[in-house]
């Protein structure tokens, strides 16, 4: 009958599974952290300073997240989703510790219960776990997996985390609008400009006339000098127009509007 793996040994097994769980949990966090951060970020500058038609603010929100999930599934979920047994713990601590090359693996197969009976005794069985145990007594599972080998991701992430925190304080720049249409582009969130539009006609904006009538649009603009203003409608069941609004008088604009069957 075979014997059981001494349970200081097993208690290092498992405390070394326990923590490169709980490091691979964090790589794979600052992972996300960083690369949704980074691109988001990169995404809500563009947007301040270029005009990006919707759709194209959909796919590069879309490719940001299938980066961050990329870097969720290689760093740490894929590595978490897979249990590794008392073996292949084992053969990771061997290599971090060349002196118990071999030996702790055979001890961890003849502590294995379920194993099938070999040529051996129990003597030797017993003398090996206890050589094992007592050399494992002296491992350090904190110096087995180090904080160092996941410190890249953890400064990345901090890094990233600072500067769009840095951002946030800018006054002016509006990165928290800037950065929620980064993340939810389907939210009808307004973009950051800095000309202002304020509708003065049709005054309320939103109403009901009959059709076949004419609305007047007047428009007053705020912040930098503004030469052309357009007016674009969206007639429910029809293409987009957009024309050009005629300067009115100090900074306003106006046009007018066909209102046909159907809403504009």
């Amino acid at each position: 009958m075979r014997g059981t793996l001494d349970p200081l040994t097993q208690g290092k097994i498992d405390a070394f599974a326990r923590r490169r769980r709980r490091l691979i949990l964090v790589r794979g966090v600052c992972a996300v952290v960083s690369i949704l951060l980074a691109t988001m970020t990169l995404l809500a500058i563009i947007d301040r300073f270029f005009y990006m038609p919707d759709e194209a603010r959909y796919a590069m929100s879309g490719i940001a997240y299938a980066l961050a999930f990329a870097g969720a599934w290689y760093t740490c979920a894929r590595l978490v989703w897979r249990s590794l047994d008392p073996r292949e713990l084992a053969r990771l601590i061997e290599g971090v510790r060349p002196e118990l090359r071999e030996d702790l693996i055979s001890a961890v197969e003849l502590g294995d219960p379920h194993g099938h009976d070999q040529w051996d005794s129990e003597e030797f069985r017993e003398i090996l776990q206890k050589n094992v145990a007592r050399r494992m007594e002296t491992v350090q599972v904190s110096e087995l997996l180090s904080f160092q080998k996941i410190s890249a991701w953890v400064w990345a992430s901090t890094g990233v985390t600072a500067f769009v925190i840095a951002l946030l304080l800018i006054p002016g720049l509006r990165y928290d609008r800037l950065l929620l249409r980064a993340l939810n582009p389907l939210a009808n969130i307004e973009r950051v400009s800095r000309v202002k539009i304020a509708i003065l006609e049709p005054n309320p904006a939103e109403t009901s006339v009959p059709q076949g009538d004419v609305v007047s649009v007047r428009v007053e603009t705020a912040g930098p000098e503004t030469k052309h203003v357009y007016l674009e409608t969206f007639p429910v069941g029809k293409k987009s127009e957009r024309v050009e609004m005629v300067l009115a008088g100090n900074r306003q604009f106006e046009s007018s509007i066909a209102v046909g069957r159907e809403p504009v």
